[in-house]
């Protein structure tokens, strides 16, 4: 007897790469903005986020064409129409700088791929992308599975390092660890539509 096909039919996905750019340029600005601009409060507890980015913004130029370039690459392997291009169209700086702050759980919406570039390596305050399935915890105890995978685990768990850029879909749900140091934990994140 022929054993069946085992068919992931939902799925979804989590870009990684890294570049390689100045983040010490980067951070000065990042401060240099957070000194300027009050911010406001979305899902950041304890932390500042600033309003979004518009202008040329020449300490930020070569971020912005790395973000273009791997959003386009994220589009083309789904794949969008040809001829379309994935643009940013929100982007904001986020300094979480005690170890009380944190981002609460929350979605991206009215966007397509959203994502979060890292200043800095940081052993705690991880990002935390939730399984976009939430009925799964009714029929899997963890307990019970042999090993955690795509199929059966309810979280992914990313850790920050310098010049870490993630692209995910806007749908999926994450928040931010808090963290255990006194370092400022400072990331940017942006959102984008076709």
């Amino acid at each position: 007897m022929k054993n069946g096909q085992l068919n992931n039919i939902f799925s979804t996905f989590l870009y990684v790469e890294d570049l390689n750019l100045n983040t010490e340029k980067i951070k000065d600005y990042c401060y240099y903005l957070k000194s300027t601009d009050e911010g406001k409060k979305i899902s950041n507890v304890n932390g500042w986020q600033s309003n979004n980015l518009s202008g040329e913004i020449p300490e930020l130029n070569d971020l912005f064409l790395e973000i273009d370039k791997h959003l386009n690459i994220v589009g083309a392997n789904l794949p969008i129409k040809q001829g379309e291009r994935v643009s940013m169209t929100d982007i904001w700086i986020n300094i979480n700088n005690n170890p009380n702050s944190f981002n609460k759980p929350h979605v991206h919406p009215g966007s397509l791929f959203s994502g979060v570039f890292y200043l800095d390596d940081f052993e705690s305050g991880n990002i935390v992308f939730l399984n976009p399935i939430p009925t799964h915890v009714y029929c899997l105890d963890t307990e019970n599975i042999g090993k955690l995978n795509e199929f059966t685990s309810g979280v992914h768990f990313v850790t920050p390092r310098r010049n870490k850029l993630i692209i995910f879909p806007s749908y999926l749900s994450h928040y931010v660890e808090p963290s255990n140091s006194l370092k400022d934990r400072i990331s940017i994140a942006f959102n984008s539509s076709i």
